[in-house]
């Protein structure tokens, strides 16, 4: 059963890196302090308006987004102020708003 999950997950983020094209897949599976960095660079670039595996950490605890997509302003000198949608995946047949 896990290994079918596994597939179906991997399944689903392609098909969500079809449908928004423009993003930009994290890298750095099994490093979370330097996915974590990437994240931020990613999100304070102008240019990228959609994150895939972005990676946030609170309170000790790391979490990976599927999808966050950004929904606010462009303010470059302050990129912290723009807003982003977490929109999460799942093998069925529909997305959420998680936010």
């Amino acid at each position: 059963m896990t290994k079918r999950l596994l597939e179906a997950g991997l399944l689903v983020g392609r098909i969500a890196r079809e449908c928004f094209p423009e993003g930009y897949l994290v890298s750095h599976e099994l490093d979370a302090s330097a996915a974590r960095a990437e994240t931020d660079r990613v999100m304070a670039d102008p240019q990228v308006t959609d994150v895939f595996e972005a990676a946030f950490a609170h309170c000790g605890l790391l979490s990976r987004a599927d999808v966050v997509r950004k929904v606010g302003p462009e303010v470059v000198d302050e990129p912290y102020r723009l807003q982003w949608r977490l929109i999460c995946l799942s093998p069925s047949s529909s997305t959420r708003d998680c936010s």
